[in-house]
Parts: C-alpha cells; structure tokens; sequence
C-alpha cells in the first residue's frame, strides 16, 4: 500500500500541510481504537501509533506519550473485563456522538502536560464504554469541563457527596430497577450543612462559597434556600446535581449511597468505621469488608 493509501499518513499529511482537520469519520474507525487501546494484549506502542495522529503540535514526542499512556491507562483500567467483549465495544461506540466524545478526549489528554489529568479523560471514556445505554453527549460535556475544572473543583465534589450521598435516593419501587436521582429538599442539605463546612479543609467560607458558585456554572452545585433556624442570614448553602454525582462516577467514585459510611475488618487491629472511598484506602492493606473473611480455609 502507498504511503497516501493509509488513513493514517493521510491525516499526517494533511498536518503537515496545514490543511483543514479531517474528521474522525472519514480517517479511523472510533472502535477500533477503543479496542486497541483496551485490549490487554496490544502494545503500547501499537496503540499509540493510532491516537498520535490526532495531533503533534503542543509538546515533545516523550511528553505526549506519557499523556496518552496515561489516558490509555485510565481507559483501560475503567473498562476492566469488556476489553476482552470486541463486539460490544464496537456496538456502545457506535455513532457520531461516541466519536465527538473519543475525540474530544484523546485531544484533550494530548494537550495536557498533566498526567493526572490526561487518566481522568482516559476513565470519562472507559466508564461511559461499561453503561448499557452509553450517555456521549455528556460524556463529551464532562470532557469539556475536565479541562477547565481544578484539583480543588474536584476535591469540592467530593467533600460534598461525603456529606449529602444520603440525599441521593431511588425514585422507583422494588421489584423495578433503582432509578437515582438527588434530592430537590432543600431540608435535605441545610440540616447537614454545617457537616460540609467542617470538612472542607483549610479554605475561608468565602472561597468556600466562590467555590460551590463556581461549580454550579458547570451545573455541578445548586444553591438552595438556607433555613433560618440553622443557617444565620448571611450563609450560603449548596447541594450537589445529579449531573455531578454522575461525574464522579465516571470519576470512578463509588455513587452507591448505601456503600458508606461502613465498617472495615482486620487480622490483628480493631474493626474501624470509614465514611468515605477516601478513609477506606487509606487504611491500606489488609482489611475486609467482613471478620468471616479471616478465618476462611
């Protein structure tokens, strides 16, 4: 095959012209870069060579590799065992909107000189992959946002759902599959309020209320009426969305909101209450979620 005959060196090509970007549609096939990039037998270098192509503009070689490891890495450990389902990735990345989302990630993790960062892009697509009806309008949404959200955009979420996971609640009644939606009560998150300021670190109120303000741009917080009885005329008050509790699951954070607070169990110290995924792994290694676990044979 000619050089030009090859999807690949044509984007190359075009590049290097300086031509307008061709789209994904009319270069490479969206699933068959999601499969290589998932499947735990494909090398790295393999898989690479399919996504450099997106662009090779913004830093060295070595730098971008290391993003679009992190991004392959952060894909592949979200996607976990439908790596090895080659048709059902291909059928839940199926359509424009899944390409816009891929897209959109594998570009942003390249532009990124945090790796952190380009892991996060890399787990927004392998989670969005796992859903049975993947949401890639959203997907490509969160996308957008990560790239504009911080460290402590991020470290706010989770301190709110530490707190108000108990308002996120099933609207549907058994035998019917749970539905969760978060709570519109506005009793639901000012009697726990002062809970949320408690944990919110070394931050001034102020930034802490700038904080939430600035996440409801990105309709991740909402502000709702304080109660006079617990809130003094001056305090603001914030709920997470449904929105950003899917964010976070994408994220990787367990939404389940019975899973916390709950105890952990070991060989040789005493049992201990976790509130929250971040307690739980820092207690490290050697915990169970059950005492039956330790005398096993």
């Amino acid at each position: 095959m000619g050089k030009i005959d090859n999807p690949l060196d044509q984007i190359e090509q075009q590049h290097k012209n300086q031509a307008p970007a061709v789209s994904l549609a009319d270069t490479l096939n969206v699933a068959s870069v999601l499969v290589s990039l998932v499947s735990p037998h494909a090398a790295v270098a393999s898989a690479l060579a399919k996504i450099t192509a997106f662009g090779m503009d913004y830093a060295t070689k070595r730098r971008k590799e290391a993003s679009l490891t992190a991004f392959q890495t952060g894909l592949r450990d979200a996607v976990g065992d439908l790596a090895t389902n080659v048709d059902e990735i291909q059928k839940r990345a199926a359509g424009p909107d899944a390409e816009d989302a891929v897209m959109a990630a594998i570009q942003a993790a390249d532009h990124t000189a945090r790796l952190d960062k380009a892991r996060r892009f890399g787990e927004i697509v392998g989670n969005t992959l796992k859903q049975d009806s993947p949401r890639w309008q959203e997907a490509s949404e969160f996308i957008r946002n990560l790239e504009q959200l911080t460290d402590a955009d991020i470290e706010a979420l989770k301190i709110l759902w530490k707190v108000q996971m108990t308002a996120y609640r099933s609207v549907t009644k058994p035998p019917a599959q749970p539905v969760y939606e978060m709570s519109t009560n506005a009793n639901d998150f000012t009697s726990t309020w002062k809970e949320v300021l408690s944990d919110k670190a070394v931050i001034s109120r102020d930034d802490w209320d700038a904080r939430c303000g600035r996440l409801s741009g990105f309709g991740l917080t909402s502000a709702v009426q304080p109660n006079p009885v617990q809130q003094s005329p001056d305090m603001n008050c914030f709920r997470l969305t449904g929105r950003a509790v899917r964010l976070l699951g994408l994220l990787g954070r367990n939404v389940n909101p019975g899973a916390y607070p709950t105890w952990r169990y070991h060989a040789t110290k005493e049992a201990v209450i976790v509130k929250d995924e971040d307690e739980d792994r820092a207690l490290g290694e050697g915990w169970a979620d059950s005492p039956a676990k330790f005398y096993e044979t």
